[in-house]
């Protein structure tokens, strides 16, 4: 595991802390549960799923394509095919 430094506000801190307090888990194990958590469901969004692997565009245009795929349902974002095209330049 390695060792990271990582910026909170004093309330969020403290929140974890309280949080850790009264489950009675180490701090560090909530803080990592907690970005698993985000990253799992992240992963799961279709905008991850179907462009993890392609060169990202601005933030303008990545906020369009999120708005755009969060009107459709999983069921219609379903991946049935794959097809890889290269452009040589």
């Amino acid at each position: 595991m390695k060792a990271i430094s990582l910026r909170l506000d004093e309330s969020m801190l403290q929140d974890i802390k309280d949080v850790s307090s009264v489950y009675n888990i180490p701090t560090s194990d909530l803080i990592r549960k907690g970005i698993e958590m985000i990253l799992k469901s992240k992963k799961s969004e279709a905008y991850y799923r179907l462009t993890a692997n392609i060169p990202t565009g601005t933030e303008e245009e990545t906020k369009e394509i999120i708005d755009r795929l969060n009107k459709y349902t999983d069921d219609e974002l379903e991946i049935v095919e794959r097809e890889s095209v290269v452009i040589e330049l």
